[in-house]
């Protein structure tokens, strides 16, 4: 009777890169709006849209009161992690903009992103 042979299956790790200045704009945020961001780039790396070459931009919310906008300019190449470069709030009217333009972060409905710190 012998034993079987158990894998320990890898954990998948979302990839990404981040700038010195992104992670340097990100720590001058409160706490309250840091950990949501953080939360909806993890969520959102994988899919962002590839252009070689460019940097775009994606916004999203947090959805406290009041809403909390924001933008994060990154740069995602064909078969390339994406690098996060900046981050800057916003406001609602830029925010419509980037939902027209179907640009936006997506939330995931399973994971909280509205803490209350």
């Amino acid at each position: 009777m012998g034993l079987k042979q158990k894998f320990i299956e890898e954990e998948k790790i979302k990839p990404y890169d981040v700038d010195d200045k992104f992670l340097q704009q990100l720590r001058e945020l409160p706490i309250k709006k840091s950990v949501p961001i953080a939360i909806l780039m993890d969520f959102n790396a994988d899919s962002l849209p590839e252009l070689d070459g460019w940097t775009q931009a994606v916004g999203g919310v947090i959805k406290t009161q009041p809403a909390i906008f924001f933008e994060i300019e990154y740069l995602k190449q064909e078969d390339e992690t994406p690098l996060f470069m900046s981050i800057h709030e916003t406001d609602a009217d830029d925010y419509l903009d980037h939902m027209l333009n179907k640009t936006i972060l997506i939330e995931d409905e399973t994971i909280r992103t509205d803490y209350k710190f």
